[in-house]
Order: structure tokens, then C-alpha cells, then sequence
């Protein structure tokens, strides 16, 4: 049903509403990729951190 009118959709609103719909779904994915690359880089770089600490104290003990 139309929002506007109340009256069935035609063949085109619904694959506009369908378009929309999955436009949408893309954005929310696209921006969860983005958060997951954040959170990966910072495991690399915590990483590489505990890494470079360790081969510090290694260091230090010896």
C-alpha cells in the first residue's frame, strides 16, 4: 500500500521502496566494515606494542 494514498503499490514504487530498502542495508554494512578495520588496526598496533615490550624486558632481564 501507498503511504500517500493508501492505494496498492504499482510494480515501480515497490522497486523503489525495494532499491531504498537495500541501499540502506549497504550503508549499515559499509559502515560496520569500517568500525571492524578500526578495531584491527588497533589489534595490530597493541600487537606490535606488547611485542616490542616484551622484547624489551627480554632485554632488560638478560
Amino acid at each position: 500500500m501507498s503511504e500517500n494514498t493508501g492505494l496498492p503499490l504499482d510494480e515501480s514504487e515497490y522497486l523503489f521502496l525495494k532499491l531504498e530498502g537495500a541501499m540502506t542495508r549497504f550503508k549499515e554494512l559499509a559502515e560496520l566494515i569500517e568500525e571492524v578495520e578500526k578495531l584491527t588496526s588497533y589489534k595490530k598496533i597493541i600487537r606490535g606494542l606488547l611485542s616490542f615490550l616484551g622484547t624489551q624486558r627480554g632485554r632488560d632481564e638478560g
